[in-house]
């Protein structure tokens, strides 16, 4: 993870206290080939096309789930692209063109932007157990899957995470877990689009986002975990938003977040009654008219994020 004039890490990782490994790491399988991720890294690429079957699951991990990912490291390869071909990762991989855990299809594939400055693998024991759903690609060592993207101070770019779907004629909703990092400015949001940009697209034309950011001025604390041993953790509330068309619509709701270490973004679409509601860390945010066609759903902005579901929700 890269920092420019960044604030100090322990700010990162008593905000993520249980994250094991952020941008590098995260061992491959051993059905993996070594020799051809050796070859590849020796070439400069961070996957390497292998052989073998899709670790993906064939069936929802509970009745009417229609989308899951856990972004677990798994087998360390996974189907990418239009052929589905496998392909290895780590937790420095962009997730672009890997295909979403359930289903895994070619038409239903991650897209995000290029280069760094985008959403990569993760992995780490993050504090939001109870919204983990049952996945082949997360094993019991604690070494679960996550999304991150860096943050430098001032950040400049929000990156997008879009996932394209059809949505169903009957009520159903869009869920994550995410914490933006300590510095001003910085966001975690979930949302639905029309638009298939992948740079701010909730902040600007999302159809209906909610997100999360720390109130401002961040405020920190040092605390003394016994034995001389000085973290700076973030004291700052979280601050949920809640909005319609990007920022240019109305804002719908905002408050402070009960403190925990990730905040459980839900939005939820009635296409029946043409109204959307919202929930943070499951307390209810209310309801309010609203006609949408989404094309997409996704997560934005710089953080870390994790457990993204669409389930039916009657």
């Amino acid at each position: 993870m890269q920092h420019q004039n960044a604030r100090p890490a322990m700010l990162v990782s008593a905000m993520l206290s249980t994250l094991l490994v952020a941008c590098g790491g995260g061992d491959p399988a051993s059905d993996v080939n070594a020799s051809d991720r050796e070859q590849a890294l020796r070439k400069g690429a961070d996957t390497v096309t292998v052989a073998g079957p899709s670790p993906l699951p064939t069936t929802p991990p509970e009745a009417g789930v229609l989308v899951h990912e856990t972004f677990g490291l798994g087998t360390g390869a996974r189907p990418y692209g239009d052929k589905g071909l496998l392909r290895t990762y780590t937790g420095s991989t962009t997730l672009n063109d890997f295909w979403v855990e359930y289903p895994g299809s070619k038409n239903a594939k991650w897209l995000t932007p290029q280069g760094d400055q985008t959403w990569k693998f993760c992995g780490g024991r993050l504090a939001d157990s109870e919204y983990r759903l049952a996945s082949p690609l997360e094993t019991n060592d604690g070494n679960w899957g996550c999304m991150v993207s860096q943050w430098t101070d001032p950040v400049t770019v929000y990156p997008t995470a879009l996932l394209r779907f059809t949505p169903p004629a009957e009520p159903y909703s869009v869920a994550m877990s995410g914490m933006p990092p300590a510095v001003a400015g910085t966001y975690v949001a979930i949302g639905l689009t029309a638009s298939s940009a992948l740079l701010s697209n909730f902040t600007t034309v999302g159809q209906v986002w909610l997100g999360a950011r720390y109130r401002e001025p961040i405020e920190t604390a040092q605390v003394d975990l016994g034995g001389g041993q000085l973290v700076t953790q973030i004291v700052s509330p979280l601050v949920y938003e809640w909005r319609v068309n990007g920022r240019s619509g109305p804002l719908l709701a905002t408050g402070v977040v009960s403190r925990r270490d990730l905040a459980r973004l839900q939005i939820r679409y009635d296409p029946v009654a043409r109204s959307v509601s919202a929930s943070v860390n499951g307390v209810a945010l209310g309801s309010h008219p609203l006609t949408i066609s989404p094309a997409y759903a996704g997560f934005e902005g710089v953080g870390v994020m994790d457990n993204f579901v669409i389930r039916r929700a009657p």
